[in-house]
């Protein structure tokens, strides 16, 4: 494939992540509908809307998220196309990479650049620096190299220069993607976190006498009754 196809199919397993605020972009990394998305670009909200071009809006279910390495899954309906995760996959300075995004609403943009550099520490994590644009819309899309690969999730940029910015290493979103994909027969068993991103089974949910609560971070879920929490902006 040469890699004006190579791009086309990856801008469609990269749709527009949406809520009343504004647009970020994510990536599918299971055809059985699974999007990973940057944790910032959902907040605390267990649904957005997820815009695939050529295809009307749909539902996303947030399921599972990590808020200090800023990712989150997404759970839509069955996709045609996906990305596979290759935690094998090591970036290297100079290499040609690919930002795929949304900026002000416009999906399937595309910018070029090359890795700057492969382990800037930011708050204990370790970032991918590329010069391809990926400012604002471009957060939860995909960095990939010449032949479609995910190298990183972009996540964030330094305001004062277009020219820096990161990417999560895909190595950070390989194991919660394993977690996740072992959950999907039954997801129905999980009550998803929307304070720390776990998502509760039954035996780690901790129950009082009118509340169900996370069993990580104790934070409330639901009533007894089945009545979810409200979100927290």
């Amino acid at each position: 494939m040469t890699v004006e196809q190579i791009l086309e199919h990856a801008i469609q397993a990269t749709p527009m992540v949406c809520d009343d605020e504004g647009n970020g972009c994510g990536f599918v990394v299971d055809r059985r509908g699974v999007v990973v998305t940057a944790r910032h670009g959902v907040k605390r909200r267990r649904k957005v809307s997820v815009h695939f071009r050529g295809h009307e809006p749909v539902e996303g279910k947030v399921v599972l998220s990590h808020l200090s390495l800023d990712y989150a899954f997404v759970l839509v309906p069955p996709c045609e196309v996906s990305f596979r995760l290759n935690e094998n996959l090591l970036p290297r300075v100079g290499m040609k990479v690919f930002a795929i995004g949304a900026p002000d609403g416009l999906p399937g943009s595309v910018t070029q650049g090359i890795v700057s550099a492969t382990d800037r520490v930011e708050g204990d994590v370790h970032y991918i620096q590329t010069d391809a644009d990926a400012t604002f819309g471009y957060s939860g899309g995909p960095l990939i190299n010449e032949k479609g690969f995910v190298v990183g999730m972009n996540v964030w940029g330094r305001g004062e220069t277009r020219c820096a910015n990161f990417a999560l290493p895909v190595t950070y979103l390989t194991a919660p993607l394993w977690q996740l994909q072992a959950m999907l027969g039954d997801l129905d068993r999980y009550l998803y976190c929307v304070e720390c991103g776990k998502a509760n089974d039954d035996d780690s949910l901790l129950k009082t006498a009118t509340w169900i609560c996370c069993g990580r971070c104790g934070a409330k879920l639901q009533t007894n009754d089945g009545e979810e929490e409200r979100e927290s902006e």
